[in-house]
């Protein structure tokens, strides 16, 4: 998380210090080191301030995780606040450091300015705003936003439609559902138990932090920088009907790209979760507690199984269960 947010935080600093850059005044107004330092004193003024406001939702999200009364859930708070702290630190302090001491040796490393050297390929010219992908794609899609709503809010729906048949427990643990020896009662103490009444804690309070803290949180992150750019132009339309519809479009221009690589950094840091050897763990990076019907099919063809056998003897469930319900 510490490293996905400090890639977001940096990314969207630079990106708008380059178009501070690319949007100064002509080549023979101001030297080049008077341009750059404006463009940084706009940039953090502007990104700067944002970051630092989508950094504070980000901790107070987070902070919901303290209302657990697992320890180790509320230490996921602690840790998260500090995380953000440094990764906001990083962005509007260490950031607009580097910025100044590379001056035009920024994009130096551009892997991308590598290659075209080497094809032999001229510099790309700046094209006008009007034509780039995230601009048209948001005409598009506000000239057809009734439809196009529905069919992603068709779409969410069904993605989170599993979660209604959702069953707490923690994974390999899911005992009070195996038949008892002989049909007698049995009263469960140890490992078992104590993982099912800690499910019963969590999931008691999940709606209100667990996934506060990550749809909020981070849906929010993404939305801050957008919002933000979007009312900037409208601050300076005539604020009329079309110039709210002009406004989407150019804020969306702008930070489409860099929202949508920062989406992209953020998933691959969580996806390395997958590579876990703990079930529990990959479900953190994958996100997946579920497995469709047609694929749970074939585990059960093959033998695949996330359940306990049916014949395996009596006593032997889970660790060995004796008359009287001593483990």
């Amino acid at each position: 998380m510490g490293l996905a947010l400090a890639i977001d935080y940096t990314l969207l600093i630079i990106s708008r210090y380059r178009d501070e850059l690319a949007d100064s005044a002509d080549p023979a107004g101001p030297a080049d080191a008077t341009k750059r330092h404006r463009a940084l004193v706009r940039t953090m003024t502007t990104a700067g301030r944002t970051v630092l406001f989508s950094a504070l939702t980000v901790a107070l999200s987070m902070a919901a995780m303290v209302l657990f009364p697992m320890y180790f859930l509320q230490s996921f708070a602690y840790a998260g606040i500090a995380v953000v702290g440094f990764a906001v630190l990083a962005a509007i302090v260490v950031a607009p450091a580097a910025i100044v001491l590379a001056g035009d040796r920024l994009d130096s490393l551009d892997v991308r300015r590598l290659v075209r050297g080497i094809l032999g390929r001229p510099e790309p010219v700046r094209k006008p705003v009007e034509q780039m992908f995230w601009y048209r794609s948001t005409k598009f899609v506000m000239r057809r936003s009734i439809p196009i709503g529905l069919v992603v809010v068709a779409v969410l729906l069904l993605l989170g439609a599993p979660f209604l048949s959702a069953k707490w427990g923690f994974p390999d643990d899911r005992l009070h559902a195996v038949a008892t020896p002989a049909g007698q009662d049995m009263q469960l103490t140890g490992l078992a138990q104590v993982n099912r009444d800690s499910a019963g804690a969590i999931t008691s309070r999940l709606p209100m932090v667990l996934l506060f803290c990550v749809a909020f949180g981070l849906s929010m992150d993404y939305e801050v920088f957008l919002v933000s750019r979007i009312r900037e132009y409208w601050l300076k339309s005539g604020q009329t009907a079309a110039d709210n519809d002009e406004s989407v479009a150019l804020g969306l221009a702008r930070t489409g790209r860099v929202v949508t690589a920062a989406v992209l950094l953020m998933s691959i840091s969580f996806a390395a979760l997958i590579a876990a050897k703990v079930a529990f763990m990959r479900m953190f990076g994958a996100g997946n507690w579920w497995a469709p019907k047609p694929r749970a099919k074939l585990h059960e063809r093959i033998g695949l199984s996330e359940t306990l056998d049916d014949d395996l003897p009596d006593g032997l469930v889970a660790g060995e269960l004796t008359e009287g319900g001593r483990r």
